[in-house]
């Protein structure tokens, strides 16, 4: 289903929907060997912060 615009289509919505809430900010994962999809979203404006998430299993 690549390449069909569904990603782009989908944030657009998600961004449509928080302006009632005066979100100011989304954040979201990508993880670090996914290139493409870090590609996708640096596209369409997301800004790579260089910061790190943390997980400790219980």
């Amino acid at each position: 289903m690549r390449g069909k615009g569904l990603g782009k289509k989908a944030i657009e919505l998600v961004l449509q929907n928080t302006k009632p809430f005066k979100i100011k900010a989304i954040h979201l994962e990508v993880v670090t060997a996914n290139l493409d999809t870090y590609e996708f979203y640096s596209k369409i404006g997301f800004i790579d912060r260089s910061h790190h998430l943390l997980t400790k299993k219980i």
